[in-house]
């Protein structure tokens, strides 16, 4: 299925730019980080770059332009505060460990169209699972109450939420369409992997929170140790990722046949889960198409 193609190629990619970014350190500003930091999904970089003369910048020969904001790197284990501001959609996420934004100049008219943001969950490394549960939890419902909506994966069943979520852990390729709606409990949440993702829109933005926990640190009576992380991106660049590069230029032209091919992938997933006894939500409706950008 395509969405597991581009999950390994953006795997691929992200592997390449942690390696690009080792080698080859971002520009360093010398100023001060503040304590507060706001992002907004396809502003500009010269508006960020001004308002935040602190980010450290890479410019790629391929035309990816990366904006990173990186409290660690000033002070070890230090946070900030992030404002994401997407108009009534907008909240806060706290103890943030760094922001990057990525520009991609082939298509300029779309600014900053990704953001990928690196949280903790405090007290960092020293968590009772319980308690990052409920924190994690909690973002989720903030989330939510800000109008984010949930997003199932096109050619997937819509499940109801508590039959999405034992889906998930009896079979992660099924992860990214829980709903905020389950709420699970201290053995189902040890019991999720990695990566688990929990995916939403909101007027013509994508985001997906997951977490990462230290392996080596499980045991219930002891404290464990969490990562947050949450990516945005807009509904273009979004749309964009089911087709291959080399389509990109003919991708509206494309989508209704692939369209046609995700409705039926999604008809025989609901008939099988039906034939399972689990429950369809019949009110969910996939995000609207970007509109069409003029020149």
């Amino acid at each position: 299925m395509r969405r597991y193609i581009w999950s390994f190629v953006a795997l691929s990619l992200l592997s390449a730019l942690v390696y690009a970014f080792l080698k080859k350190p971002f520009l360093d500003k010398k100023v001060p980080i503040l304590d507060q930091i706001s992002i907004q999904i396809g502003e500009s970089a010269a508006a960020f770059t001004n308002r935040y003369p602190f980010t450290q910048i890479q410019k790629q020969p391929a035309g990816l332009n990366f904006y990173k904001i990186d409290p660690d790197d000033e002070q070890p284990k230090r946070k900030v505060m992030l404002q994401v501001k997407h108009g009534s959609h907008s909240f806060d996420v706290s103890s943030v460990l760094s922001i990057s934004g990525t520009e991609d100049l082939d298509f300029p008219r779309e600014g900053l169209s990704d953001f990928d943001i690196s949280a903790s969950i405090p007290p960092a490394n020293n968590v009772m699972h319980d308690d990052a549960r409920k924190y994690f939890l909690n973002l989720l419902k903030v989330i939510q109450t800000a109008g984010w909506q949930r997003v199932i994966y096109s050619a997937d069943a819509r499940l109801i939420a508590k039959d999405a979520f034992n889906e998930t852990l009896k079979d992660s390729s099924f992860a990214g369409n829980l709903s905020v709606d389950y709420q699970p409990t201290l053995a189902e949440w040890m019991g999720l992997k990695e990566m688990t993702r929990w995916r939403f829109y909101a007027d013509g933005v994508y985001l997906s929170v997951y977490f990462f926990r230290d392996a080596d640190h499980l045991d219930l009576a002891k404290p464990g140790a969490y990562l947050l992380s949450l990516t945005f991106s807009n509904a273009e660049s979004n749309f964009r990722s089911n087709f291959e590069q080399k389509d990109w230029p003919r991708a509206r032209e494309l989508w209704p046949e692939l369209a046609k091919e995700f409705q039926a992938d999604r008809k025989k997933a609901e008939a099988k889960a039906q034939a399972a006894g689990l429950k369809i939500d019949t009110t969910y409706q996939d995000p609207p198409m970007p509109p069409v950008q003029r020149p």
